[in-house]
């Protein structure tokens, strides 16, 4: 098992594409703090890939394989979402995003990626699923997740389907779902543990039903707030010790199952990435130190 951290709250989502070298130093640079910061891993966000396709082309993913091999550091990839959607039900949409994701995966070159993340859905089907009546809005999702199987049969030819990791989310059900996708085809699975509370589970749930194709985990901390005396509301990707997930907890049973994917720390923001990093050197998961 590996433990380590995402890119994109550390180095933000503003670029500057007038100034490749500047900006790929950046995250080169970035890498290495998080590397210091006892990381791993780290997952790289393919956003940036898409959005800045002359700034993160092949030439700086081969300078992210030179720093992992001085590092040490191995890496994962979380596959393009903003904007994307890969289960649409609008054709052009879909073929859109396949178009992007393939993209990206190729702009990666001969860089060694543990594993890939996909977010199975777009924010359309969390619409529906939570403003529609049940009946109606599963028959909506049913028809996304046939979408879905074309986005992902299209990438196939790319990554080794044992490596794409659909990753559970908030809203639509997973096990019900998607899952029945990712057993057809011998996929992985990315573990969201933040994203369980929202459906009022936890992480046993969903190992008991994905079992060994859990081959990826994002980690971070959830806070509970209670207005009124009916609306709670739940914040995710906050820094580890924070709010309520039993983060030790989870590692340890993740360890005690032989988990040997990564778990990757996806907070919003750079100061939450660092004090989770910390809190888990400080509990012993993470050996090294800040240099």
């Amino acid at each position: 098992m590996r433990i380590g951290a995402s890119l994109q709250p550390v180095v933000g989502l503003a670029v500057n594409p007038h100034d490749s070298a500047g900006s790929q130093a950046r995250h080169l640079a970035a890498i290495r703090d998080l590397a210091q910061r006892g990381a791993q891993v780290v997952e790289l966000g393919l956003d940036f890939a898409t959005i800045y396709p002359t700034v993160f082309d092949p030439s700086f993913f081969a300078q992210v394989t030179e720093l992992g091999a001085e590092l040490d550091c191995a890496f994962t990839a979380h596959l393009p979402f903003l904007w994307m959607d890969p289960a649409s039900l609008v054709t052009e949409v879909r073929e859109a995003t396949v178009t992007c994701l393939r993209r990206a995966i190729s702009a990666l070159g001969d860089l060694t990626v543990e594993s890939y993340v996909l977010h199975p859905t777009g924010p359309l089907a969390d619409l529906a699923y939570g403003a529609l009546p049940p009946a109606v809005a599963g028959m909506f999702v049913g028809l996304m997740m046939g979408e879905l199987e074309r986005t992902v049969l299209a990438l196939l030819d790319l990554i080794p389907a044992a490596k794409l990791c659909l990753e559970n989310l908030e809203t639509v059900p997973f096990a019900d779902y998607v899952l029945p996708l990712v057993e057809e085809h011998d996929l992985g699975v990315c573990l969201d543990v933040g994203h369980l509370p929202f459906q009022g589970l936890r992480v046993t749930d969903l190992l008991a039903v994905c079992g060994e194709r859990v081959r990826e985990v994002h980690l971070h901390d959830v806070t509970r707030r209670i207005i009124g005396n009916r609306c709670v509301v739940l914040t995710d990707h906050q820094a580890l010790g924070t709010g309520e997930q039993p983060y030790g907890e989870i590692l340890a049973q993740l360890q005690a199952q032989q988990f040997a994917g990564c778990v990757i720390v996806e907070n919003d923001v750079a100061a939450a990435t660092f004090a989770s990093l910390q809190t888990l050197r400080d509990d012993g998961w993470l050996s090294r130190s800040v240099a």
